[in-house]
């Protein structure tokens, strides 16, 4: 019984019959032989009409709960309000989506050439496509019972092709706060699979410019709510961006389920993507001085220090053809977090004749726990120009912890090694923890923490 003799009646009796029609007649010797070789394949219905509907598994049972948030929690989903995903029955799935916001889905568009002609000439038409979408997915789990999810990953060699697979969500409440200090903790729900990459970097939109809160949604692959900070939002409707463009290959999963803001007052706290600044607040003093680097840079084998800070960098071989720089910086914080924006520069020398250069933006943000011994650093660092004759640069930024405390992790993202024209951000977190001594004669919050970067010419 092959594929056309399958099951009984006909097309008006049978939805599964299917029949076969031959010009002519064929023999077996024409033919593959069923009878004596079974040289022929069988088709078995493994779910004919009569088989009754499987239970549902419930693989990934969704969270249909905000947890221990706040009752005044407003939740963004990423579905609108009022939708029941698809397959949800009363056994399994949440309900309608009940969503304070909007979501959407951004693709960078590709323009590429085709024939939409069916003339059989080649009359090449642009076109514009958004080759994202292909690799876009979604699965009823997570928050709701559902999200959305793609691959990470970076921009392509080829100019014209670079962005054409970033996907940008954005998550966006439907009003401005309306609490007093129009400051909210925001949270990202991260599902209990599909969130595979160690480096989301979600992108919270505040009237003072963008802040970027990266969290791990892997090692949070719970069904949890993971905090992004707290921040001002003023009279601006709070909103955050995720990409899929973080340095990825395409073989992790990053996920887009939903956001939760929790209006409150949240100065004074220990923010863990933002800051709120406090103009009265007096800067604090540095615990050592500043250094003066004559021209900027040391020699190849230098060594900076507080202690020889002012004295005349080394002559440099006439053979040499790279400098290194290293800088270190000492300071200490009374507030729970601190900022510093740092620009670093290196040029590259042939017989004492400066030939090429590059030039780095620093942006470095402090966070301290007020009710515990720990605390971290998260640096990130950027390209701004390289030009001359330098093609690639090397930077390698390296955070110590001096006092009573020790460094517990260090998280470098992306490679060390820049190129002309490279745009992505490199991220190192480095999370530290006090050790105080006995008797305990200071708070492991005053902890100094010294930073040492050290660039290289390749």
């Amino acid at each position: 019984m092959g594929a056309c003799t399958l099951d009984a009646g006909d097309s008006d009796t049978n939805p599964h019959w299917l029949h076969c029609w031959w010009h002519e007649e064929i023999t077996k010797e024409q033919w593959k032989d069923c009878e004596r070789l079974a040289e022929c394949g069988n088709g078995v219905h493994r779910f004919p009409t009569s088989y009754g509907e499987q239970a549902d598994a419930g693989s990934y049972p969704p969270n249909c709960s905000i947890g221990s948030l706040p009752a005044n929690t407003l939740v963004v989903d990423d579905l609108p309000d009022g939708t029941i995903p698809a397959g949800a029955d009363t056994s399994r799935g949440c309900g309608a989506v009940k969503s304070s916001g909007t979501f959407s889905l951004d693709y960078a568009p590709w323009d590429t050439q085709m024939d939409l002609t069916d003339d059989g000439t080649d009359n090449p038409t642009t076109v514009t496509t958004y080759p994202g979408k292909i690799d876009t997915h979604q699965i009823g789990a997570g928050y709701g019972n559902h999200f959305w999810f793609t691959h990470t990953r970076s921009p392509e060699s080829y100019p014209a092709n670079a962005n054409r697979l970033k996907i940008t969500g954005t998550w966006k409440l439907n009003a401005p706060l309306t609490n007093t200090t129009r400051q909210a903790k925001v949270y990202a729900h991260i599902p209990d699979h599909g969130a595979q990459t160690s480096n989301a970097a979600y992108r919270i939109q505040t009237p003072t410019g963008e802040r970027t809160a990266a969290v791990s949604q892997k090692s949070n692959q719970s069904n949890k709510w993971v905090s992004l900070g707290a921040y001002t939002f003023g009279d601006q409707i709070p909103e955050v961006r995720l990409d899929n463009f973080n340095g990825g290959s395409g073989d992790a999963d990053i996920a887009f389920d939903a956001i939760a803001f929790v209006p409150g007052t949240f100065t004074g706290m220990a923010l863990t993507g933002s800051m709120t600044a406090d103009p009265a607040a007096p800067e604090p003093a540095p615990v050592e001085p500043d250094e003066d680097i004559t021209d900027g840079l040391l020699s190849a084998a230098g060594n900076s220090s507080a202690t020889t800070a002012t004295a005349a960098p080394m002559t440099m071989a006439a053979t040499s053809t790279a400098s290194c720089s290293t800088v270190n910086h000492s300071l200490s914080r009374k507030r729970t977090t601190g900022c510093i924006h740092s620009d670093y520069g290196m040029t590259e020398y042939s017989n004492t004749v400066p030939i090429g250069s590059a030039a780095f933006d620093l942006y470095i943000t402090y966070y301290l726990d007020p009710k515990s011994a720990e605390f971290s650093q998260v640096t990130m660092i950027r390209l701004k120009m390289m030009d001359g004759t330098a093609k690639t640069a090397t930077f390698d930024y390296e955070a110590k912890c001096r006092g009573y405390c020790n460094v517990t992790s260090v998280d470098w993202n992306g490679s060390k090694t820049f190129a002309k024209g490279d745009t992505l951000t490199r991220t190192v977190t480095r999370g530290s923890s006090g050790r105080p001594a006995a008797p305990r004669t200071r708070s492991p919050r005053t902890c100094l923490s010294a930073v040492r970067s050290t660039l290289l010419r390749s």
